[in-house]
């Protein structure tokens, strides 16, 4: 079994789209909010506590309803669907499953269309007036091995149950273990900054579904 790990949101948007947190917040008149959030990741680069923070400030607040609406609206204006057709060409050698920074309702769609096996996305935390209010830990099955798998790559101090680059690369190292896979079975697309941490246990590191 081939395991292609998805970390690249440029795969599925058109070259004109927003990031998605920046467009959120811009519909719901908080981009002066927002701009001083990313001022602070481009400056810093500080992912994990920044995507906390702009997670709460952009999806907070709201329903799941209404996120998924907004989710919906963005794919209308942005989704790339040449995607969909190029993800059919690989789906029959390879296992897909979508890593993202972004919340886990922009790519479902993807599950109904049977494109990817499974989306890791941030999921929200509802408070009691049905409305999200932060992001939840990530779900790991294999706690202990993970953490030994971290400590492998370099990466034990950066152990999180946080849903940021490193929880990414622990969900992937989570599914590695849960599937008995050996590094030669991971292609990872994707060589931003959030994907990085995931070149760590890729045995392929591509840009595009061609290169596989």
């Amino acid at each position: 079994m081939k395991l292609l790990a998805i970390h690249s949101n440029k795969l599925f948007f058109k070259k004109e789209a927003v990031n998605l947190y920046g467009w959120l917040a811009n519909q719901r008149g908080l981009a002066k909010e927002y701009l001083i959030l990313k001022k602070k990741y481009d400056e810093g680069k500080k992912g994990p506590l920044v995507l906390k923070e702009t997670y709460e400030l952009t999806v907070g607040n709201l329903t799941r309803q209404e996120l998924h609406n907004y989710c919906k609206q963005y794919n209308e204006l942005y989704f790339n669907e040449a995607a969909i057709d190029e993800l059919k060409q690989v789906i029959k050698g390879v296992s897909v499953m979508v890593f993202t920074s972004y919340p886990r309702e922009l790519y479902e769609h993807l599950l109904s269309k049977e494109l990817a096996e499974k989306i890791f996305g941030v999921e929200g935390m509802l408070n009691a007036e049905g409305k999200i209010s932060g992001f939840k830990e990530i779900d790991l099955k294999n706690v202990e091995v993970v953490k030994e798998k971290m400590e492998a790559v370099d990466f034990a101090d950066k152990f999180s149950m946080k849903p940021n680059r490193y929880g990414l690369l622990e969900l992937l190292i989570d599914e590695i273990i849960f599937n008995n896979l050996l590094k030669d079975d991971i292609i990872v697309l994707g060589t931003g900054t959030t994907a990085q941490p995931m070149h760590k246990v890729a045995g392929k590191i591509i840009n595009n579904l061609e290169e596989i």
